[in-house]
C-alpha cells in the first residue's frame, strides 16, 4: 500500500474509533428505494477504508483466502434467496455490503498495523475507546436508569442496566471485556498501574450490564 493511500487509511480509522464510543446516539434511518436503512456515521467511515483498500494494491493476510470464500459463499446464498423472497433481499442486501466492508476493514488494520509501534497505539486507542463506552455507560446508568419508555421505539426495555451509548448490555459489555482483557496484557507487559486500575473499572462496569454473554 502506497504511503498516501497509507495515511488516508489510517485517518479513516482513526475517524472510526473516534466515533464508535457514541453508540447508537448518531444513528439514522434513510429510505433507499422504499427501503428504511439505519445507517451509522462508522459505517461511512468502514465504507471509504474499504473503498481505498479495494481501488488501491495492499498486503493480504493469510486469512484473506477465507474472507473472499465467505464472501463468495454469502453471495450465492443471497441470489438463491431471491426465488423465496424477490424484493425482500433488497435489505438483506445493504447489510451483506455493510459486512463486507468490515471485513475488509480487518485487512486494512492489518496494513496498517505491521509494526511494533502501531500496533502499540492501536492497543492503547482500543482501551481508550473501552474507557469511554464505560463512562458513557455510566453516566446513563445514574442520570437515565429506566429505558422502559424507549421501548415503544423498538428498544427492550431495560431497567437499572447499565446500556451505555449502545442501549444494548450484551453489546456494552463485550466491549467493556475486550478493554479488560488489552488491559491486563498491558499490564503484563509493562507492569503499569494504570492497566490494573482500568481492569477494575472494566470489571465493575461490567457487572453492572448484568449481561450473561460478558
Amino acid at each position: 500500500m502506497g504511503k498516501t493511500k497509507s495515511k488516508l487509511v489510517k485517518i479513516l480509522i482513526l475517524i472510526f474509533l473516534t466515533l464508535f464510543p457514541f453508540g447508537q446516539l448518531f444513528r439514522k434511518e434513510i429510505g433507499i428505494l422504499g427501503i428504511n436503512i439505519t445507517l451509522h456515521p462508522v459505517d461511512i467511515s468502514i465504507g471509504l477504508v474499504s473503498l481505498v483498500l479495494i481501488i488501491g494494491k495492499f498486503a493480504k493476510p493469510k486469512i484473506f483466502k477465507t474472507i473472499l470464500a465467505l464472501i463468495a459463499v454469502l453471495l450465492f446464498s443471497l441470489v438463491l434467496s431471491l426465488a423465496d423472497f424477490g424484493p425482500l433481499v433488497a435489505k438483506g442486501a445493504f447489510y451483506f455490503l455493510r459486512f463486507i466492508a468490515y471485513l475488509f476493514f480487518v485487512v486494512a488494520v492489518y496494513n496498517v498495523s505491521n509494526s511494533k509501534e502501531s500496533k502499540k497505539f492501536l492497543s492503547l486507542a482500543l482501551i481508550l475507546i473501552s474507557l469511554v463506552v464505560g463512562i458513557f455507560g455510566w453516566f446513563q446508568y445514574i442520570f437515565y436508569p429506566d429505558l422502559r419508555s424507549l421501548y415503544y421505539l423498538g428498544w427492550d426495555d431495560h431497567l437499572y442496566r447499565l446500556v451505555g451509548t449502545f442501549l444494548d448490555p450484551g453489546f456494552t459489555s463485550i466491549i467493556l471485556v475486550f478493554g479488560f482483557l488489552l488491559s491486563v496484557n498491558e499490564f503484563l507487559q509493562g507492569k503499569k498501574k494504570i492497566f490494573l486500575v482500568s481492569s477494575f473499572f472494566f470489571i465493575v462496569t461490567v457487572a453492572f450490564t448484568y449481561a450473561r454473554a460478558a
